[in-house]
């Protein structure tokens, strides 16, 4: 009975075994399917129907829920060409932009463009690699033309999207962006130039107040000479009070030119009229010292020559 019932047990592995192996050649071309990666729903090769290989049915439809639809591998993504059809919005433009993997077989981008602008309404935008089309119920033939050439300046397909909706959108040359450039331009420079100019005037300034204080000590230290002359001329008359007017002289001299070390218009203008008041103190010096010496000369007796008679 054991033997039996081994058998019966190696039988039924046996049925279990082809079952399962069956059942996973039956799921083999499902799995393959389902590990392939899913194609975008636009039919888009030499044998699709449409325009140029583009599915234009399937185009049209998916137009009904997105502004932007991309068809075959483009490797960009929707939301790359949103920030265009934002502009255009708000322009007032209904654009709708359409992406090809690859150029269209047999036409155009422009024919793409004119086939979904025959189901739609609005601005259609159709980008391949290397094209552009362009195709619009609201905007006239030189205005499509402007955008096309706009948009083909720029390789990278989200700039030409935005390039052309600039041109359609008419924007103007931004010249109050160039005004205030240029405004701005002239204030610096002309701010630029005030301190530039305020500084050479400075140093010019600085320049000729150092040659007038230069020649205002050279006079000082020549008038000090003088009233160092008077100090030595009024001590034989034994009038202190010449000698103390002549030093008081020295010493106002020495105190200006040591104000004119680093001076001021102000310091040369107040040392012009103290030395002015100098010379007059030095004349008056000079002439009571002349009359002191001419009185003690008067008083002095002259000693006699000769010999004395014999009595």
């Amino acid at each position: 009975m054991r033997a039996a019932a081994a058998r019966a047990t190696l039988r039924l592995l046996t049925i279990v075994g082809g079952t399962l192996a069956a059942l996973l050649l039956a799921m083999l071309p499902v799995a393959a399917a389902v590990a392939q990666p899913v194609p975008d729903r636009q039919f888009f090769g030499a044998d699709a129907p449409g325009v140029g290989g583009v599915d234009i049915d399937a185009v049209v439809e998916d137009l009904q829920d997105a502004a932007v639809v991309l068809v075959g591998t483009s490797g960009q993504a929707a939301v790359d060409f949103q920030p265009a059809v934002d502009n255009a919005d708000d322009a007032n433009i209904a654009l709708r932009v359409v992406v090809l993997g690859s150029e269209p077989t047999g036409a155009t981008v422009g024919d793409v463009a004119e086939a979904v602008l025959g189901r739609v309404r609005g601005t259609v935008l159709v980008l391949s690699p290397t094209a552009v089309g362009l195709a619009s119920d609201s905007a006239g033939h030189t205005s499509i033309d402007t955008a096309v050439r706009a948009a083909e300046a720029f390789p990278d397909r989200t700039q030409a999207a935005n390039a052309a909706v600039q041109s359609l959108a008419g924007e103007p040359f931004p010249w109050s962006l160039v005004a205030f450039g240029a405004i701005a331009v002239l204030v610096i420079g002309g701010v630029i130039g005030g301190v530039w100019e305020r500084r050479r005037r400075r140093h010019e300034r600085g320049e000729h107040i150092a040659e007038l204080a230069a020649g205002l000590i050279a006079e000082l230290e020549r008038l000090r000479a003088g009233f160092a002359d008077l100090v030595r001329r009024a001590a034989p008359t034994g009038r202190r009070d010449l000698s103390d007017r002549a030093e008081a002289g020295m010493a106002d001299c020495d105190q200006l030119t040591d104000a004119l070390d680093e001076p001021t218009r102000h310091d040369i203008d107040h040392a012009g009229g103290e030395l002015a008041e100098l010379r007059q103190a030095h004349d008056a010096l000079d002439h009571d010292v002349a009359a002191a010496a001419a009185a003690d000369r008067a008083v002095t007796p002259v000693p006699r020559t000769g010999s004395q008679p014999r009595s």
